[in-house]
């Protein structure tokens, strides 16, 4: 008697007795026993295979929720100044480019400012310089109404990161003097809360340079 490993599994083997008969049906014995082991093992690592992955096609994605994540980035913010000059004298400064490079002389350079006034269609470059140092991409700007009577002006910018920035200017009477609005959306991606920050701390900026009597600011979701 003797033992023999087995695929880890330890079996006696039975004797053998002499003779060529025996010798061949051991024979033909180990080999039906080898060719039933292996047709184990095949069907067990066919079981076994990964299933193939769906295929997705991009028809089958819904991207309305990004969209609403996507269009919920952007802000709007709102500074009111109040002065004491009269609406039309304010909303006539207003419309003057040399009086915004003025207003905004402490903190920033600008680099393509027409001559004048603003006029509605007029689309111009410009390039802003905070600080002596931080130079922004150019920006877009599309003047796209002036209301003189309504004392309403209406751009739409963009430029680099920034996708949108509308801003919409209106002078209105406040008692004796009028009260500038400054409504401004901003839609910058990921970096639009930053944007709208920055932009309230400039455009309370240029209203105190401008001498206002009162500036107030809020901020919220644009619609």
């Amino acid at each position: 008697m003797f033992e023999r490993k087995h695929y880890g599994l330890s079996k006696r083997m039975p004797n053998v007795e002499s003779g060529p008969t025996k010798s061949a049906q051991n024979l033909e014995d180990r080999q039906n026993s080898f060719e039933t082991m292996w047709s184990n093992i095949l069907h067990i690592s066919a079981s076994r295979r990964p299933k193939p992955c769906r295929q997705y096609k991009v028809e089958d994605t819904d991207f309305s929720e990004a969209r609403e994540i996507r269009e919920s980035m952007a802000v709007k913010i709102r500074i009111e100044a109040t002065y004491p000059e009269g609406p039309d004298q304010v909303f006539a400064s207003a419309l003057r480019y040399d009086e915004l490079a003025d207003a905004m002389k402490n903190i920033a350079v600008y680099e393509g400012l027409p001559p004048g006034e603003a006029q509605e269609g007029q689309t111009f470059d410009v390039t802003v310089t905070f600080w002596g140092w931080m130079k922004n991409p150019p920006h877009t700007i599309h003047v796209e109404k002036r209301d003189d009577a309504a004392r309403l002006l209406q751009s739409r910018e963009h430029g680099g990161w920034i996708k949108r920035w509308d801003h919409r200017l209106e002078v209105v009477p406040e008692g004796r003097g009028s009260r500038w609005i400054d409504e401004i959306v901003i839609d910058g991606g990921w970096r639009t809360f930053g944007a709208a920050m920055f932009a309230t701390y400039v455009y309370i900026t240029r209203h105190k340079v401008r001498n206002a009597l009162s500036i107030t600011s809020s901020k919220e979701k644009a619609s």
